[in-house]
């Protein structure tokens, strides 16, 4: 089901966008990306190929995995988001990276207030580095957001850094 696309030409990279909400209620949800200078969803797509006594190969899709990446200076703007990783870090309740709720936001589908979205209930947050250059550098945290848990079709009302994000499902 497609949305009323909401650009003309090509669809803007900033169109695709990914919130989370570290609380696992889905009532706080925050824009990730900031300084991000490229993350793409991935799908581990899992597939089986059989070849039937004819020779007639057929290939199925046994299922997906879906995750980002994101790697970004750490600055006031995303700093909770931090603090509650380095506090599970620190100590090392790893659990506690489980039950995330993530949004993937298709706001190049549907109109100003109506975005296309998928929500997730349970994702989970691993963290993968904290860091980066040296001399001059910016202190960077790397981590990847992996999809998971049930999901549900909706829309949100926005796509802006520091708007509050309502998620209305439709399905």
């Amino acid at each position: 089901m497609a949305g009323t696309p909401n650009f003309t030409g090509v669809a803007p990279r900033q169109a695709y966008v990914v919130a989370a909400d570290i609380s696992g209620a889905g009532t706080n949800y925050k824009i990730v990306g900031r300084r991000v200078a490229d993350s793409s969803l991935d799908f581990n797509t899992g597939e089986e190929t059989d070849t039937d006594i004819l020779g007639i190969t057929d290939t199925d899709i046994t299922g997906m995995e879906e995750s980002q990446e994101f790697e970004f200076p750490i600055t006031s703007e995303d700093y909770d988001l931090y603090a509650w990783a380095k506090d599970i870090y620190f100590r090392r309740a790893w659990a506690e990276f489980k039950g995330v709720r993530g949004l993937q936001i298709h706001a190049y589908e549907g109109n100003t207030g109506a975005y296309s979205a998928l929500e997730f209930d349970s994702c989970t947050f691993v963290l993968q580095s904290l860091g980066g250059a040296g001399e001059g550098g910016r202190l960077n945290v790397s981590f990847i957001l992996r999809f998971g848990g049930e999901t549900r079709i909706g829309t949100v009302n926005t796509a802006r850094l520091g708007e509050t994000i309502t998620f209305t499902p439709t399905i």
